[in-house]
């Protein structure tokens, strides 16, 4: 017997801290404006099939340093 399973896509939140993950892993700890307009886009599209325009992410991004939740 055959499962499959279907992964949920993660959201526009989840994204955004798996890319902050990647770039901590990789030794990059900070972000420019122009980094995270560009950067975080292509990532959701190309590892998570996810695709949101840059305000979307950016919106969330806001979101998330309000709540103090990096």
């Amino acid at each position: 017997m055959i499962f499959q399973y279907k992964l949920r896509t993660p959201t526009c939140e989840e994204i955004i801290l798996l890319w902050l993950k990647d770039r901590i892993d990789c030794g990059e700890l900070t972000v420019a404006s122009h980094q995270f307009e560009t950067d975080v886009p292509r990532y959701g599209r190309l590892y998570h099939d996810k695709t949101h325009n840059p305000s979307t992410y950016s919106r969330v991004w806001r979101k998330i340093r309000q709540e103090s939740r990096y």
